[in-house]
C-alpha cells in the first residue's frame, strides 16, 4: 500500500511456545527478513509491545507497554515517516505505546505478523476485526530539476575538480534530493539546497552531466544533459601507491609483529618506505620486497602505516592498521581467562602458588544471557571440575563463584553452573538451549568456603558440594546437549554492573569423572532362612577404581543397620522379627559417587503358633427340615492356615481348605446340636471356637376342619349320602381299614359342583400324624369312592 494508512487488529490468542511469542499488526518496507518495520504486537505472557528496525540489518528496538495477555487490541498508524503504535482492551480506547521515525518508502506492505520466538515450536495465533484504513491523498507531481553550472561545452585541464550545481523544485512542496550522475555514475546526493556536487575529473575525455530530483512521494526527473570535456595536462610526476598488512590484528605481548608494504610508482621510480607508528617511525627499506619484524612490542594498541617515497620527493601513506597486543596470559596453560558477554566493567585473574584470584563483574549468569569472567579449558568427551571456593566478597546476595560448563564463549550458551552465592547458598543454575532461559535447583544453605564439583557424562551434568572436600552431596543434575567440545572452569560475577566482586579458589582439578565404587554381599547367601531369636552377620566386598573408597553402610530394606568404614566390611545385625528381609550394601567413595549392591533376601520364622477361628451361624433358632449356614471367620499368624472343619457335637459335618471358610447344613431335623468350628495350620495345630447350640423345632400343624369334595355325577338320581373315611399316611385306601369314618349326608352342591361339609370336632378328634381321605358316594345300586 501507499502513503498514510492505519492498520488495526484484535488478538484473541497466542500459544504460549515462549513467553514472548506474540502476534499482531505490521508495516515493513520489503520482504526482506532485515527490512525496516513498525510492529505492534501482543506477547504470550509478557506485555504489550512496540517493536521496529529504522535501519535493513539494524537491531530491532522495543518499547514493552502495558502487561495483558490475549485477548487484546492493536493498532499502528503511519504518517509520512512517523509510526505510532497504540493498545486498547476493546477496540475503542486506544493508548500510545510510542512513535518512531522510520524512513520508510512510499509503497510499503501492511498486515498482520505472528512468531513463536522459538525456532523448534510453532505458534498458533488467532486474530480478528483486522482493517486496513488509508488516508486518500491526491496524485503525486513530479519535481522539476535543471543543471545550472558549468555550462554545456566547458572544457578543463587534468587534473581538476569541477563544482556541479543545479536548481530543483517539487509542486508539493516535498523534494527530497538530487542526484548528480556523470553518464550513468552516481557521483553524489545532496538533500538540501543549493544542489551542488565536487566531481573530480577522472580523466581526459568529454563528459555528459545530469542531475535527478527524488521528491518523497517516490517520483523522479531528469535535468537535461549538460557537455563537457576534459583535456589531460602535460606530463607531471605521478605519486606512489602503497598497502599495508601485518599479519594480524591481534597478539600477546612481548609480541613480534610482521609489517610488509606492496608499493609501486607509476614512473617506476621508487625510492624508499618507511613503517610507522602512529607518528614513530619505526624501519626504513629501500628494496622490494618492503617489510620490516617489529619485535619486543608491548601490551596496547597501535595504528600502524607505510609511507611510500618516490625520487621525485612524492609520497603515499597507506591505509592505517589498527592492532592490538594484549597483556601476557595470567593463568598457566592450558587455561584461558577471559570475559563472557561483555560486562561493563572487565575482569581479572591472578594465579599464584596453586589458586586463582579473580576479580569479575557483569550482572548475573541467569536469564536469557550471562555476564561474568570465565578461567576454562576446552575439553571434549566426558570431564569433571573440582574446585574449593576459598572466599567470595558478598557484594550482592547473588554474587556467584563455582565450577561451570558450557557449550560455547557465548554469553547465551547452554550451559551448567554450580556455585556458591553471596549469603543465599549453593545452586545449580542451568540453560538447555541456547538463548533459552534459565533453571535453578538449591542445595545447601552454605558459604563460601565451600568445594565444588560438576561431572560431565554423556549428556548428563551431575553437582557435588562439600564443606570439607571428602563427604559430598548431591546439589543436582540436568541433561544439556553440549556437543563433542565444552568449556569447562571456573566462573565469577558480581551481579552488579556497578561493582566488582572477588573470588579466590584453590584445589582446581580437572580430569576424567570419577567412577562409581564396586559391592556386593558375600554373607549370608540369598534365600537363607533363620528361626527367632537370631543375630546374623552381614559381609561385604567394596572396591574404587580411583582407590577412594570411603565407606560402606548395610540396610534392611530402607533402613540402616550400620556403617563400616574399613576393610574387611561387615554388621552384626539382630534379626527383629519373623518374615522376609531384602538386604542390600551401598559402597560410598571420597568423590561422592555411591553403588547399591544386589539384593539377599533372609526369611526368619518364629515358633509355630496355632491358628485361631470364631463361628457363626446365622440364628440359633430353625424348624425342622431346616438349612443351616454355618461361618467360621480363621487366621493363622505364620499364614499357614490348612483348612477349617464343621463339627455338630463329635459328628463331622464338613471341610473347607480355602477362604471364606462355611458349610451349608441341609434338612436338619427337630432337635438341639452343640456346633463348633475347628482350624488346623500347616505345623499340625489346632484351635476350637466357641460353641454355638442351635435349636431345631418340630413343625405344629393345626388340624382341617371342611371337607370339600365333588358331588357324584349321580347326585340327584341315584346317591342317597356320602362317607368321609381316614385312613393312615401310605395306606391302600382300596384294601385298608379306615381309623374313622364320618356320615356327610347329602348335601346340596354348590353352583360349581362342590359339596362343603364342616366337620371341626371328627377332625380334632384324631391323633396328630399323617393321614389320607377320601370320600364316598353310597346308593342303591352301591358305592363308589372318590380318589
Amino acid at each position: 500500500m501507499r502513503g498514510n494508512l492505519e492498520v488495526i487488529a484484535r488478538v484473541s490468542s497466542v500459544t504460549a511456545t515462549n513467553p514472548w511469542a506474540a502476534a499482531g499488526v505490521l508495516i515493513r518496507e520489503s520482504l526482506t527478513a532485515e527490512s525496516r518495520h513498525a510492529t505492534a504486537v501482543l506477547t504470550a505472557k509478557k506485555a504489550y509491545n512496540f517493536q521496529r528496525r529504522v535501519e535493513p540489518g539494524g537491531g530491532t528496538l522495543q518499547t514493552p507497554n502495558g502487561a495483558g495477555t490475549a485477548p487484546g487490541w492493536v493498532r499502528l498508524v503511519r504518517t509520512g515517516d512517523r509510526f505510532e503504535a497504540y493498545r486498547s482492551t476493546n477496540g475503542s480506547a486506544w493508548t500510545s505505546m510510542g512513535s518512531e521515525t522510520i524512513a520508510m518508502g512510499e509503497t510499503v506492505y501492511v498486515g498482520l505478523a505472528a512468531t513463536s520466538l522459538s525456532v523448534g515450536a510453532l505458534n498458533t495465533t488467532s486474530i480478528d476485526n483486522a482493517r486496513i484504513i488509508a488516508a486518500v491523498e491526491p496524485v503525486n507531481q513530479f519535481p522539476a530539476v535543471s543543471v545550472i553550472s558549468p555550462a554545456t561545452g566547458t572544457v578543463v585541464t587534468l587534473p581538476a575538480q569541477l563544482t556541479i550545481a543545479a536548481v530543483a523544485s517539487d509542486p508539493e512542496d516535498r523534494l527530497l534530493s538530487v542526484d548528480f550522475y556523470v553518464g550513468s555514475t552516481l557521483i553524489s546526493r545532496d538533500t538540501t539546497a543549493p544542489y551542488s556536487a565536487v566531481w573530480t575529473v577522472p580523466a581526459a575525455g568529454t563528459y555528459l552531466l545530469v542531475a535527478v530530483a527524488h521528491d518523497a512521494d517516490g517520483a523522479s526527473t531528469t535535468s537535461s544533459a549538460v557537455s563537457m570535456t576534459a583535456q589531460a595536462p602535460s606530463p607531471v610526476n605521478q605519486p606512489p601507491t602503497v598497502s599495508l598488512t601485518t599479519g594480524g590484528t591481534s597478539f600477546t605481548a612481548p609480541a613480534t609483529i610482521a609489517l610488509s608494504a606492496a608499493a609501486s610508482d607509476p614512473e617506476g621510480q621508487l625510492a624508499r618506505v618507511e613503517f610507522f607508528s602512529g607518528t614513530t617511525r619505526l624501519a626504513t627499506d629501500t628494496t622490494a620486497p618492503y617489510t620490516f619484524d617489529w619485535t619486543g612490542v608491548a601490551a596496547g594498541t597501535y595504528s600502524l602505516t607505510a609511507v611510500a617515497y618516490d625520487t621525485a620527493g612524492a609520497s603515499a601513506t597507506s591505509a592505517a592498521r589498527t592492532v592490538t597486543v594484549a597483556a601476557a596470559p595470567t593463568v598457566p596453560s592450558p587455561w584461558t581467562a577471559v570475559d563472557i558477554g561483555s560486562p561493563a566493567l572487565s575482569g581479572s585473574t591472578a594465579f599464584s602458588n596453586g589458586s586463582f584470584s579473580v576479580q569479575a563483574g557483569g550482572w548475573d549468569i541467569w536469564g536469557y544471557s550471562d555476564e561474568f569472567h570465565f578461567i576454562y579449558q576446552a575439553v571434549t568427551g566426558d570431564v569433571e571440575i573440582v574446585a574449593r571456593v576459598d572466599a567470595l566478597a558478598n557484594v550482592h546476595e547473588f554474587a556467584k563463584a563455582g565450577v561451570m560448563i558450557r557449550a560455547a564463549l557465548t554469553g547465551d550458551s547452554i550451559n551448567a553452573f554450580a556455585q556458591a552465592t553471596g549469603s543465599r547458598g549453593v545452586y545449580l543454575t542451568s540453560r538447555s538451549t541456547t538463548g533459552g532461559e534459565s533453571a535453578a535447583v538449591q542445595g545447601a544453605n552454605v558459604s563460601a568456603p565451600v568445594w565444588l564439583r560438576l561431572a560431565r557424562r554423556g549428556t548428563t551434568i551431575t553437582t557435588h558440594s562439600s564443606v570439607d572436600g571428602n563427604t559430598w552431596t548431591v546439589v543436582g543434575s540436568q541433561t544439556l546437549a553440549l556437543g563433542t567440545t565444552a568449556y569447562v572452569g571456573l566462573a565469577v560475577t558480581s551481579h552488579d554492573v556497578t561493582q566488582r566482586t572477588s573470588a579466590s579458589f584453590s584445589n582446581v582439578r580437572v580430569g576424567p569423572p570419577n567412577q562409581n565404587p564396586t559391592v556386593s554381599i558375600t554373607t549370608p547367601a540369598t534365600g537363607t532362612g533363620v528361626t527367632l531369636p537370631a543375630q546374623l552377620t552381614i559381609a561385604a566386598t567394596a572396591s574404587d577404581p580411583e582407590n577412594r573408597l570411603q565407606a560402606v553402610e548395610f540396610y534392611t530394606g530402607s533402613t540402616l543397620i550400620a556403617r563400616d568404614t574399613t576393610a574387611p566390611y561387615s554388621v552384626v545385625w539382630s534379626v527383629p522379627a519373623a518374615g522376609t528381609h531384602a538386604l542390600t550394601a551401598v559402597a560410598y567413595d571420597a568423590d561422592g559417587g555411591s553403588t547399591t549392591s544386589s539384593v539377599v533376601t533372609v526369611t526368619a520364622q518364629g515358633a509355630n503358633q496355632p491358628p485361631t477361628v470364631s463361628l457363626s451361624t446365622g440364628g440359633t433358632s430353625f424348624t425342622a427340615p431346616a438349612s443351616i449356614t454355618l461361618n467360621a471367620a480363621a487366621s493363622d499368624p505364620e499364614g499357614q492356615l490348612a483348612r477349617v472343619e464343621f463339627m455338630a457335637g463329635t459328628t463331622l459335618l464338613a471341610t473347607d481348605t480355602t477362604a471364606p471358610y462355611s458349610f451349608t447344613w441341609s434338612s436338619v431335623p427337630a432337635g438341639t446340636y452343640s456346633v463348633t468350628a475347628i482350624a488346623y495350620d500347616a505345623g499340625g495345630l489346632k484351635t476350637t471356637s466357641a460353641p454355638v447350640v442351635i435349636t431345631v423345632s418340630a413343625v405344629v400343624l393345626s388340624p382341617p376342619r371342611l371337607v370339600v369334595f365333588g358331588a357324584s355325577s349321580d347326585h340327584a338320581t341315584n346317591v342317597t349320602s356320602y362317607v368321609l373315611k381316614v385312613f393312615s399316611a401310605g395306606a391302600n385306601t382300596a384294601t385298608a381299614t379306615p381309623v374313622a369314618t364320618s356320615d356327610l349326608g347329602k348335601p346340596a352342591p354348590a353352583s360349581n359342583g362342590e359339596i362343603t361339609v364342616d366337620r371341626q370336632t371328627f377332625f380334632g378328634n384324631l391323633a396328630a400324624g399323617n393321614y389320607v381321605a377320601t370320600v364316598t358316594a353310597i346308593g342303591p345300586g352301591g358305592q363308589t369312592p372318590s380318589a
